[in-house]
């Protein structure tokens, strides 16, 4: 989905978010997950959100950190 498409869906179509602090995702960028269970989850590349103040980091076979 691309920047735009994920603007127009997060404050055109559903404008109570207007105020809200949103991470868009970057072109071409997907998580990989692994586990069919939180307590083996892996998640790749890392969780960044940072750009907004917010977490970074990692869940590796169910661990969070």
């Amino acid at each position: 989905m691309t920047i735009k498409e994920q603007s127009r869906l997060i404050w055109h179509d559903n404008p109570q978010y207007k105020e809200e602090e949103v991470v868009l995702t970057v072109a071409n960028f997907a998580w990989k997950f692994e586990g069919n269970d939180f307590n083996i989850l892996t998640v790749t590349p890392s969780i960044d959100a940072s750009k907004s103040g917010n977490w970074h980091g990692f869940i590796t076979n169910g661990e969070v950190f």
